[in-house]
């Protein structure tokens, strides 16, 4: 029982129904996407499966560092995540970071040896670097750190074509690249909307480890009207990502309606309640974020 329970708590730090968020992205833009907008790439499977595996371990070691350096508050908060420290020892929660880091420059090392394309290993490195810095030096930092996280959500969705394409080669493509931005843009918004959402949830927590969040910097009333502005941005821009890159038919519209709009209308009816319940706007976001994905299935 007691390996069954460390079992299940190491891979609930790496959130997995995050990281199936990004595998769906990432097979849904290469072998869905690009032949849809007229762009073959002849990528053989195993390769495909050894970089997009690549991605998913570096970011599950990404929550695993922010989850380590998040223990106090997490305790503070009473969080469910508050696993470091308790069913995992922060000695061996870094270790494991270490390991899936490695574990992951390895397999895409191997990958862009085979495409002669070694130098990409900056763009891994980077983003590992990144995941750190943000967990250990940013997090709490006013704005700064919401946007860093939340720009490093649109990068995850250039890093696999960026790895099998030329830059020059895949500029070129000027409907891959149009689609590529509309997409990583909203999804860039809705996680924006989530952190904020997040720290106005931990804002005891963050206040009691003296970091200066929105929410403690301009207040609740002031950080809920900014997740209702973006939400208001989000919404436009997936009326336009409708309108320019999808058929307007009666399933494209039913679909974008129930599971994009909807779930928008009634988020930003939610920011206008005096009593919010933050958890279940974060667990919206996060499923919309995957509705936005699946969109890509109706192209």
């Amino acid at each position: 029982m007691e390996l069954l329970k460390k079992t299940k708590a190491y891979l609930f730090v790496l959130r997995p129904i995050n990281l199936l968020t990004l595998g769906a992205t990432q097979m849904l833009i290469i072998y869905f996407l690009f032949p849809k907008l007229g762009y073959h790439l002849d990528i053989d499977f195993i390769d495909f499966a050894g970089s997009c595996l690549s991605c998913l371990l570096i970011a599950g070691g990404g929550n695993l560092i922010n989850d380590i350096y998040d223990a106090d508050p997490d305790a503070i908060n009473k969080s469910e995540k508050n696993l470091i420290g308790q069913t995992i020892s922060r000695k061996k929660a870094k270790k494991y970071y270490l390991f899936l880091n490695m574990l992951s420059l390895v397999l895409i090392s191997v990958l862009l040896i085979k495409l002669n394309a070694l130098e990409k290993i900056v763009i891994y490195l980077s983003y590992i670097l990144m995941l750190f810095i943000y967990s250990k030096k940013i997090k709490g930092i006013l704005l700064s750190s919401n946007l860093l996280i939340s720009f490093l959500i649109l990068i995850s969705v250039w890093v696999l074509p960026f790895t099998f394409v030329q830059l020059d080669e895949l500029i070129k493509q000027k409907l891959v690249i149009g689609f590529l931005f509309s997409f990583s843009l909203i999804a860039f918004l809705l996680n924006l909307a989530c952190e904020i959402n997040n720290d106005i949830e931990g804002i005891k927590a963050d206040y009691a480890m003296k970091r200066n969040t929105i929410p403690i910097v301009l207040g609740r009333k002031t950080s809920r009207q900014i997740i209702y502005l973006i939400l208001f941005v989000c919404f436009i821009s997936i009326l336009f990502y409708y309108y320019f890159w999808f058929q307007r038919n009666w399933m494209n519209l039913i679909y974008f309606s129930i599971f994009l709009f909807v779930p928008l209308f009634w988020m930003s009816m939610e920011y206008q309640k005096q009593k919010i319940n933050y958890k279940s706007v974060s667990i919206v976001l996060k499923i919309t974020m995957l509705f936005g994905v699946l969109s890509i299935l109706l192209l």
